[in-house]
Parts: C-alpha cells; sequence; structure tokens
C-alpha cells in the first residue's frame, strides 16, 4: 500500500513540474505542432529547449533556446514567432531548395556555437562549412531562402563543385546584393548599424564599411556584436561610449536571441580583433 502511495506521489509530482516549468512545455507544445506538420517523424528525447527527432533515417537536433527567448520575451504576437520558427524548422524536413551559388552568404558565430555543434554531433568533426575570423569568431556559409537558411555542409562542396578559394570574398558580395539599405544610426560617437535584422553581425566583412567617414568616433573604432542583428559602434577613446557598449552587451546576452558575442572588437588592419580594453 505504502509503495502505491509513493508512486501516486511521483506521478503527481511528475505532473505538477511539467506545469512550472515552462521551458518543457514550450518544447512539447514545438514538438506537438512538427509532429502534426511532418508525417513519419520520430521522437528519439525530448528536454528543456531541446528535442532529437529521426526522420527518413536521419536524426536530426532541434535547439530552441532562441525561439523560447523571443517567445518570452514578445508581448502580443507570440503565436506569430512560435509559428515562424515552425515554418523554419520544417525546412529541415523538406527537400533543400535548389542550390544557387549567388545565394551563399557568411553568418558570424563565435567559439559557444561552435562548442554547442560539438556537443550535438558527439565531439565528431563539424559537418558544416566554415572558417575562423579572429580568436573569438567564425564564419559559418549558408545558403539564403525565404524562410531560413541552410548551412553548406563538406559534401556541398564537393557535390556542387564549391571553389573554397575566394569563398568569403564571394559570400560577402552575395550579402551586399540581397541586403536592404545598410544604415547608421546614432550621434556623439555611439553608433547602431542597421540592415533588415537577419545578416548586421555579417556586416564586420566589410572592409568598406569600417572608415572614419562613415562613424565619426573619438580613437579607432570599436564595436560590440551581441546578436546577429545588433551591431555597436563608439571609439577606443571613448569612456562613455565603451561603458554604454559593455553594458548593452552584457544586457543581449543575458536576455536577446541569436547571440553573437560577448566581447568588444577594434578594428585593425582591415579586420577586427579582440579588444581587452
Amino acid at each position: 500500500m505504502k509503495q502505491i502511495t509513493l508512486i501516486s506521489m511521483l506521478i503527481n509530482m511528475l505532473r505538477l513540474f511539467g506545469q512550472s516549468n515552462p521551458e518543457l512545455k514550450f518544447t512539447k507544445q514545438y514538438f506537438k505542432k512538427l509532429k502534426r506538420e511532418v508525417q513519419g517523424l520520430e521522437l528519439i528525447s525530448l528536454k528543456e529547449l531541446e528535442i532529437k527527432t529521426k526522420y527518413n533515417g536521419k536524426d536530426l537536433t532541434h535547439l530552441l533556446n532562441n525561439a523560447y527567448s523571443e517567445y518570452v520575451r514578445e508581448e502580443e504576437n507570440k503565436n506569430e514567432v512560435f509559428e515562424r520558427y515552425i515554418k523554419s524548422a520544417l525546412t529541415l524536413y523538406h527537400p533543400k531548395p535548389e542550390f544557387s551559388f549567388d545565394k551563399i552568404v557568411p553568418n558570424i558565430k563565435d567559439w559557444r556555437y561552435l562548442e554547442e555543434l560539438r556537443k550535438i554531433q558527439q565531439h565528431k568533426e563539424v559537418e558544416y562549412v566554415y572558417e575562423r575570423y579572429n580568436d573569438e569568431l567564425y564564419i559559418f556559409y549558408a545558403q539564403d531562402s525565404e524562410h531560413s537558411i541552410s548551412y553548406l555542409i563538406k559534401n556541398d562542396i564537393k557535390e556542387y563543385e564549391i571553389e573554397t578559394e575566394g569563398l568569403k570574398e564571394n559570400s560577402i558580395k552575395n550579402l551586399l546584393n540581397i541586403l536592404p539599405e545598410i544604415k547608421s544610426h546614432g550621434e556623439n560617437g555611439y553608433f547602431i548599424l542597421t540592415a533588415g535584422g537577419d545578416y548586421e553581425a555579417s556586416l564586420i566583412l566589410e572592409q568598406s564599411i569600417w572608415t572614419k567617414e562613415n562613424f565619426a568616433v573619438k580613437g579607432e573604432i570599436v564595436i560590440g556584436i551581441p546578436a546577429r542583428d545588433l551591431v555597436l559602434i563608439t571609439g577606443s577613446e571613448d569612456e562613455e561610449g565603451i561603458k554604454r557598449l559593455k553594458e548593452t552587451i552584457n544586457e543581449v546576452n543575458q536576455t536577446g536571441n541569436h547571440l553573437v558575442s560577448e566581447k568588444i572588437f577594434i578594428w585593425k588592419q582591415g579586420k577586427f580583433e579582440i579588444y581587452d580594453k
């Protein structure tokens, strides 16, 4: 009798945990919607903000940190956020869009993203096509499409006969062709760069942008890229600007989504390097 009571208590505790764990609840809702849209989808495992599935013999992992972060912060359009991420996830289960060299674009990520990939792939060699930019950042290459981006894998290089030499330069040209107008907002030595909301961080690769004519700052150009859609600019000799930069970077890394880096960077000899001031 005591054993039955203990089992009953355990079941009730698990139910309460599920109800009081919003991350787990969100993950379950996400998978329920995904399974409804993808016939034959198998669940391998599900935990807070991580789903592992099998489809047509292929294992896939969904990390929901960005989706959940944006969902929580959105006051009025939570369903729109949910549906947008589901739509993007569905591209993993549909045939790849027709390959186009003109759609290959660079994406900036930091070491945390690379470590997460290694964990997902159980520390095997990362399949994605990427290269180191500096001691903190990496360039991952992807094909841009209407609703999502598809990261290039090493097999794509062979299948589509992609020339790796000059890949970065060509992807930057493609990026500039697909972006809306690039704008700088701000004054008094502190600026924000905008360009549509998806690829702002990748603009660190376009050297022509980073001039004192474009950004009137004190000292050398210093930036923060806490998220993919947020590039903050100030000067190396602007103490107030540096302080403001660091505060914003910390805040975004604690509460934002699509994170890129916790560091600040200084423009030196045609590229950005970590700035430790």
